[in-house]
C-alpha cells in the first residue's frame, strides 16, 4: 500500500468541507453548477422554441386561412368577369349580325 493513502471519505462529508475541501472537490462543484446553469439556460431555451413554434403555428394557420378567403374571392371575381366577358362577346356578335343584316337590306331596296 501507498503511505499516503488517507481513508476514503463519502461525497456530501467532502462536499460539507466548504473552503476546507480538496480541490477536485471544489472544481466537482463548480462543474456541478455550470451544468446546472446549462440546464437552466436549456431548460429556458426549450420552453421558448416551444412558445415559438405555438405561436407560429397560430400564425400560420391564421395567414393561411386569409390567404383562401383571398383566393377564393379572386376565383369568383374571375369567372364573374369571365362571364361578363362571354356575355359582350355574344351582344357583339349579335350586334355585327344585326348590323350586317341591316346592310343587306338596305342595299337590296337600292337594287329594286
Amino acid at each position: 500500500k501507498v503511505a499516503d493513502e488517507r481513508p476514503v471519505k463519502p461525497l456530501q462529508v467532502l462536499l460539507s468541507c466548504g473552503e476546507n475541501a480538496p480541490p477536485f472537490i471544489k472544481d466537482l462543484k463548480l462543474e456541478v453548477a455550470g451544468t446546472r446553469e446549462l440546464r437552466d439556460r436549456l431548460f429556458a431555451a426549450q420552453s421558448k422554441l416551444e412558445e415559438v413554434q405555438r405561436n407560429l403555428e397560430v400564425d400560420m394557420r391564421k395567414e393561411l386561412a386569409y390567404e383562401r378567403a383571398v383566393s377564393s374571392r379572386l376565383r369568383k371575381d374571375v369567372e364573374h368577369k369571365e362571364k361578363t366577358i362571354a356575355d359582350l362577346h355574344f351582344d357583339l356578335r349579335r350586334a355585327r349580325a344585326a348590323a350586317l343584316q341591316g346592310e343587306w337590306e338596305q342595299r337590296e331596296e337600292e337594287f329594286m
